[in-house]
């Protein structure tokens, strides 16, 4: 049996992956019989050696190549071939791999060959070769914003919990979408609202304590005009895999509440700053 898994949702192949994993890993059977190859270096020779490698304890050996089509995939045409050498293989140039790519028709019925990859740019050369039929290749592909609410709702009702129209678009607007990151919002804010429906202020108070200390770091940084910091800060947050939407809605939260601070002390009010958002003016002096 061959599989393949790819597109840029890695969230979604992965489990798609899983699905298919615990189906071919029966009760009693050790997860021995799934093997993993780094798609990278491997060799046509180590995927089918693995293939062929059946436990006496198990009944099937399942396969996982992670990284491989990419090696495949043909360049957008913007690197120019180096100066002086004389370009003698073509990209679609197969080599030992099109032997390979004829003898996944082989493959014993106790073996099962995952081949799991992120966005495939360009024609893929082994992707075409392996003349895949449509229930053995699957596409992961990004979600539009309309998509993405929808996937928040069915994800939270999944857990039994309930989310409101707004607050999963909300949610939408201020992780982006990523949905590794998301589906770990999604959890946490199921816990938080215990039974009720989730709303916009719960989305807001939970994605503002996680990123607080960051927030407040890169808000002190361009304050101080320090861009160096402030481009670090940003640079450290996008790696963490923050929108840039979401970063911005929440340095524009904590701006507004500074200057409204700095009002209330020239007008001389009292004031105190609740759940990080909301100013109740308690006192005029």
């Amino acid at each position: 049996m061959l599989q393949v898994i790819y597109g840029p949702d890695t969230f979604t192949a992965h489990e798609i992956l899983r699905e298919i994993l615990s189906s071919h890993v029966g009760q009693g059977e050790e997860p021995g019989n799934v093997q993993w190859i780094e798609g990278k270096a491997a060799t046509p020779g180590d995927i089918l050696e693995a293939c062929g490698q059946v436990s006496m304890f198990t009944t099937t050996k399942v396969v996982v190549v992670e990284g491989l089509l990419a090696r495949f995939s043909k360049s957008d045409g913007r690197k120019k071939p180096t100066k002086g050498k004389k370009r003698t293989t073509k990209s679609d140039d197969l080599g030992e791999w099109q032997a390979f790519s004829e003898r996944m028709r082989m493959l014993p019925e106790s073996s099962v060959l995952i081949l799991l990859d992120g966005e495939l740019k360009g024609a893929n050369a082994l992707l075409s070769a392996l003349s895949l039929r449509p229930e053995e290749v699957t596409l992961c592909a990004s979600f539009d914003q309309r998509e993405l609410v929808r996937w928040v709702q069915e994800r939270v009702a999944a857990r039994g919990g309930r989310i409101e129209g707004p607050a999963a678009s909300r949610l939408v607007a201020l992780v982006g979408a990523d949905l590794w990151l998301l589906n770990s919002e999604i959890e946490k804010l199921v816990v938080y609202a215990d039974g009720a429906p989730v709303q916009t202020a719960m989305v807001d108070n939970m994605a503002a304590s996680a990123t607080t200390p960051s927030i407040f770091m890169l808000v002190d940084a361009i304050v101080e005009r320090n861009v160096q910091v402030a481009r670090r800060r940003l640079d450290d947050m996008y790696s963490k895999g923050l929108s840039t939407g979401y970063v911005f809605t929440m340095v524009a939260r904590q701006l507004r509440l500074i200057a409204q601070v700095h009002e209330m002390r020239l007008e001389g009010k009292e004031y105190i700053v609740q759940d990080g958002d909301v100013i109740n003016f308690l006192f005029n002096v």
